[in-house]
């Protein structure tokens, strides 16, 4: 895993470069939402393209809240959680105490901007509205426990997926430690894992992967498709990578590139 040459992460196995017919050079990092080295990658890979458009996994709404987020830290400001707003789902609940134990979410995210920026790069928000996707969320659970009811979904089937699952994605309502995030996203940054949970989730809640994964997955595969200029890089959790190149594949035959660093590593 890894770089093939250390001057070069387009070789990463988290990213997709691909070519279409035209010409338009689509390069995709995927990452983990709360990885130092994900952040890296990002920064890496767009100074080495240098990209007319960088695309990321955000809707307007989450943008703002990541960026008002990175300048409280950067000024040591402490932003006070409401106790009396729950969290909407597990993964923002997650999201919160990983915050509170020092491992932000969305660094990759801020990178990209902030090199997009020093390039003077279009920045695209590529994702659904998050309220729009909440909305899905809650009916996709609705559809589930309607199947499950019915005997489409078994829980037997269930235990057999999660059988496939690293140890650190299986645990389940158990307290989080620094080593225990650690793990988690060491895992969550090995491009099979993340393909070992769409797949779980797919195979176990067929609604929730939908809402989740594979309406958005073609959404940001539309925008990265549309993006302006010739050289586009998008930044999207590694859970998205697999669905958006088989998308954008099938729709404008873009093809994975040969590799960049292919003569140098020889």
């Amino acid at each position: 895993a890894g770089p093939l040459c250390s001057r070069c992460q387009l070789c990463d196995e988290d990213v997709s470069v691909l070519t279409t017919a035209a010409g338009k050079q689509i390069v995709i990092v995927g990452t983990a939402h709360t990885s130092e080295e994900s952040s890296n990658l990002v920064r890496s890979v767009i100074q080495q393209v240098s990209p007319d458009t960088v695309m990321v996994e955000l809707d307007r709404r989450r943008a703002n809240s990541l960026m008002r987020k990175a300048r409280a830290r950067k000024s040591g400001e402490v932003m006070a959680v409401n106790p009396s707003v729950a969290p909407q789902t597990r993964g923002e609940a997650l999201y919160q105490e990983l915050d509170k134990m020092g491992f932000p979410a969305g660094g990759e995210f801020m990178a990209a901007i902030e090199e997009a920026r020093a390039l003077n790069a279009t920045i695209l928000l590529g994702d659904r509205d998050i309220n729009v996707t909440m909305q899905r969320l809650q009916e996709a659970q609705v559809e589930v426990k309607r199947l499950r009811a019915e005997g489409f979904l078994s829980r037997e089937d269930a235990i057999a997926a999660a059988s496939a699952l690293p140890s650190s994605l299986k645990r389940g309502g158990g307290t989080l430690t620094p080593e225990g995030v650690v793990e988690m996203t060491t895992d969550l940054r090995r491009r099979e894992n993340a393909k070992l949970v769409a797949a779980y989730l797919k195979r176990t809640q067929p609604p929730v992967y939908d809402a989740m994964l594979g309406e958005r997955d073609r959404i940001m595969a539309h925008a990265l498709r549309d993006a302006p200029g010739r050289k586009v890089v998008g930044v999207v959790g590694l859970s998205h990578l697999e669905g958006i190149e088989r998308i954008l594949g099938e729709e404008i035959a873009a093809r994975p590139a040969a590799p960049a660093c292919a003569s140098s590593s020889s």
